[in-house]
């Protein structure tokens, strides 16, 4: 299984996959995103 994540990459997070809003991270501008998922040897996750 791997994960390749773009380092370089900035986002500032709007959407969240918990129903919980309440997070530290609203706002702030991060670094890294995950760019692809392989599980299996399938493409699971592509953004």
């Amino acid at each position: 299984d791997v994960i390749l994540i773009d380092t370089a990459a900035e986002f500032t997070p709007e959407k969240y996959a918990s129903k919980a809003m309440n997070t530290p991270f609203t706002g702030w501008n991060l670094k890294g995103e995950v760019r692809k998922t392989i599980c299996g040897g399938r493409i699971v996750y592509e953004a």
